[in-house]
């Protein structure tokens, strides 16, 4: 939703654009569910819209249903994390289960359901849109016979009595399936078939999917609860339509407290929670992911949101003394963050950790509990412990029953540098509940002044902002022709890496506007740059030949593209001269320069310290590798984007001298400073909300490591540091089904094989503000292995327009 410019009306609102209130948390273990008796509506064409934030996976979970158990209509997640569209009538009577695996449990998604049975086309009798898009690929798909009655929105079924008009939202007909989730803003309309766009739209800054108000008739047995009147458990299911067509709310509370239902967590004001995704598999959550128990042994769990700047504060209120409490950086990963006792671990709590102790000290960056820090008591049950951490000026503060405890200075913590999420560590020896409160209800006590609370609405927008990551970065598919043809990537790109998907010995082409057109490197080979005239870069996009490792009749391809500043420029900062092109907002440039032989430096244009960078011989030596320097391995080691080996030592490679925001320093060796060879360097420097250059630990599990961005991914490589593995590249393009969030689709980048699509190199989701390992794949989540990745972004984080990544 854009914010208020001035103007009388802005281009969303003209669009009808929804700032929504309130929403209904369902906590699966109070069963709750809205209920309606409604008469005989039209059985054979109707719409459901709903704006959905999961909290479990594997569960069946309703969203909303009529029948009973043999006879019944139902739209719910099965326990394979799909959406099932189903009527049962002692047989199929129309199903339709998506291949998409939704298990994003960090944002809003919106899911729009038509049944339109009398439709001439029986593909288009059932249909399911997700955040807009309509849904094509499914497990199993059954269309209903023309006509077909639905047990929504009718009492019977060839002259037998179903339902008796009951409707549910939150369980399955009259049995159970209840939902772990969050709802809001559901419309269902009677005798009308309307697709996403009537309840929602895209952004024209960021692309993102957003609510919009519905703004037609509702027939018959139509509805819209926006859960805003929480007043009583007895307004809940108010109906906001003309129909009064109002549900009656089962098993919720909106008495203040953990177990209120009404909460001020929305699509367009998403809040932190807790996240299963980010934790060790003996821990739960519950009641909205606000809510841990369970485990065996110290075991840890993040929250969804992290910051890198500003003030916030949150609330835990303890079952007994049994926790660590409090903040960490987003490097703790994987083993680190699982591992029994991490808070014992010196290499777990030198990831950047802040917790308040069970007895009431604390850990800053060192475990053991002869490094504790002395601060102040142990709590007692039911005691609220207050977290507040300053980003601004480093330091950080915890708060007992609303009283300061004092001031900790966090500047020399990782902390300081990077983002920081809410970190737990729980040993529940007699199963209490631990609860969380991140703004979406009421404090128990008054925050520190000028802190807020854990929500997008909060969030402050990234400067440089890329609201729209497309215009600097994307990926293009496309099958070749055999004959040359252009490939438009919607900008003026500067870089393009091409890559066969389906042929065998398919190499790496590295193409860019700085070295010019016809001029080629291979990423995965050690060979000089050739000519190919008729390839390479070109005016918003490139242009490839007929070549089978470009463009080869019928075979499939992957085009990666980044933005750059056009034209080189010269640039002078360094002790040689070099050839620049720089997008300074998207922080990446192009650089060009001639050895010396001797240590040098020269000037990348991007006007803060790059954070990877990769570099290449043109011509001088031959055989010479292409050297990687990422942030997180130092310039004092190195990896090569050509081979497998784990990060080595190398002195004369980058002269052990980290980059500056002017500068990059370049070692003596032969194959990176030859005198009067020329060379080519790809350097980029991190930009929040679109780009991140970071490490994780992997813990060998289907359960596996979650690696916290900020944003939704478009595209991942990584590599393992301390072990021999290949370089994986993935991508939000290559898919089993186009745009979800599950991917085992992988290339490799330091050889010519083919795509994998099995898992075999890595499964992972691309969630709303991350990615999840759903493998243990050696070369991307063994157990206890390091890795570097590097990540651009498909939907960014905070923006100056209010808009949040959907979940998918």
């Amino acid at each position: 939703m854009g914010k208020f410019t001035g103007h009388s009306i802005t281009s969303d609102s003209a669009l009808g654009s929804a700032v929504i209130e309130r929403s209904l948390k369902f906590n699966r273990g109070d069963a709750p569910y809205l209920q309606a008796t409604l008469g005989d509506g039209n059985e054979d064409k109707w719409t459901w819209s709903g704006w959905v934030k999961k909290t479990v996976n594997g569960q069946h979970q309703n969203l909303f249903s009529s029948g009973s158990d043999a006879v019944y209509t139902h739209i719910n997640f099965d326990n394979s994390d799909r959406i099932r569209f189903q009527n049962w009538h002692s047989a199929q009577k129309g199903t339709k289960i998506t291949t998409r695996k939704i298990r994003d449990l960090s944002s809003w998604m919106h899911i729009v359901i038509i049944w339109d049975s009398g439709n001439a086309t029986a593909d288009d009798r059932m249909r399911i849109y997700v955040n807009g898009t309509r849904e094509t690929a499914f497990d199993d798909s059954t269309n209903p016979d023309q006509n077909q009655d639905s047990v929504i929105n009718g009492n019977s079924i060839g002259g037998s009595t179903y339902g008796n008009g009951k409707q549910y939202i939150g369980k399955f007909a009259d049995t159970s399936d209840n939902s772990g989730t969050y709802q809001t803003e559901i419309n269902f309309v009677d005798g009308q078939t309307y697709d996403a766009s009537y309840f929602g739209f895209t952004d024209s800054q960021t692309g993102i999917w957003m609510p919009k108000r519905y703004e037609g008739t509702y027939g018959t047995n139509g509805f819209y609860l926006d859960f805003s009147d929480n007043s009583s458990t007895s307004t809940l299911g108010i109906d906001k339509s003309p129909n009064g067509n109002d549900f009656t709310a089962n098993n919720f509370s909106v008495s203040a407290g953990a177990g209120n239902d009404s909460v001020e967590d929305t699509p367009t004001n998403n809040f932190c929670t807790m996240n299963p995704l980010d934790m060790h598999d003996s821990l739960s959550t519950k009641n909205g992911n606000l809510q841990v128990g369970e485990g065996n042994d110290w075991r840890g769990i993040k929250g969804t949101f992290g910051v890198s700047s500003g003030k916030w504060y949150y609330e835990f209120k303890t079952g007994n003394a049994n926790i660590f409490c409090g903040w960490a950086s987003d490097d703790l990963t994987g083993t680190n963050n699982i591992t029994t006792n991490p808070q014992d671990s010196n290499s777990a709590m030198s990831a950047g950790v802040l917790i308040f102790c069970d007895d009431g000290r604390y850990h800053l960056d060192t475990g053991g509990s002869g490094n504790r820090v002395s601060y102040s008591s142990a709590l007692s049950a039911n005691d609220v412990l207050g977290c507040a951490i300053d980003l601004d000026n480093n330091t950080a503060q915890f708060y007992k029953q609303g009283s300061a405890l004092g001031s900790i200075d966090i500047s020399s913590s990782k902390l300081a540098t990077k983002r920081v999420l809410p970190y737990f560590i729980s040993h529940p020896f007699d199963d209490p509940d631990y609860t969380f409160n991140f703004g979406q209800q009421a404090f128990a006590y008054t925050p520190p002044t000028g802190f807020k609370t854990l929500c997008s609405r909060n969030l402050p927008p990234n400067n440089p902002s890329i609201v729209r990551p497309q215009k600097h970065f994307t990926t293009v598919l496309y099958t070749g022709s055999g004959s040359s043809r252009t490939i438009d990537c919607g900008f003026a790109a500067d870089f393009v890496w091409c890559k066969s998907r389906s042929v065998v010995g398919g190499q790496h082409f590295l193409s860019d506007s700085v070295r010019g057109h016809g001029k080629l490197l291979q990423a995965e080979s050690t060979g000089a740059e050739y000519d190919a005239d008729g390839n390479g870069i070109s005016a918003n996009g490139a242009q490839w030949g007929g070549g089978v490792g470009v463009n080869g009749n019928g075979s499939t391809y992957v085009n990666w593209f980044w933005k750059a500043g056009g034209a080189a420029v010269t640039n002078n900062d360094g002790s040689i001269a070099s050839q620049v092109s720089a997008n300074q907002q998207a922080g990446f440039s192009i650089c060009t320069w001639t050895g010396t032989g001797s240590n040098l430096s020269f000037g990348h244009g991007l006007g803060k310290k790059p954070d990877w960078v990769i570099t290449k011989a043109r011509t001088g030596s031959s055989g010479c590798d292409w050297y990687v320097y990422h942030k997180e391995i130092g310039a004092t080691h190195n990896l090569r984007l050509n081979g497998t080996s784990a990060s080595g030592a190398s002195s004369d490679l980058f002269n052990n001298t980290e980059p500056t925001s002017s500068v990059f320093s370049i070692g003596n060796s032969s194959c990176i400073n030859e005198n009067g060879g020329t060379y080519l360097s790809y350097c980029w420097a991190e930009i929040p909300g679109y780009s991140k250059f970071g490490k994780y630990t992997g813990n060998g599990s289907t359960d596996g490591t979650y690696v916290h961005l900020g944003f939704r991914p478009a595209f991942i490589l990584l590599k393992a540091t301390d072990s021999t593995r290949n370089w994986v590249l993935i991508d939000n393009k290559r898919s089993a089904v186009s745009g979800a969030n599950q991917n085992d689709y992988t290339l490799e980048a330091n050889n010519a094989n083919a795509e994998y699509t099995n898992g075999a190199v890595a499964s992972i989701d691309n969630d709303s503000d991350g990615f999840k390992f759903r493998g243990s794949a050696a070369d991307s989540n063994n157990s206890g292995t390091n890795y570097i990745y590097i990540a651009f972004a498909e939907q960014p984080g905070p923006t100056p327009f209010d808009t949040f990544p959907n979940a998918r």
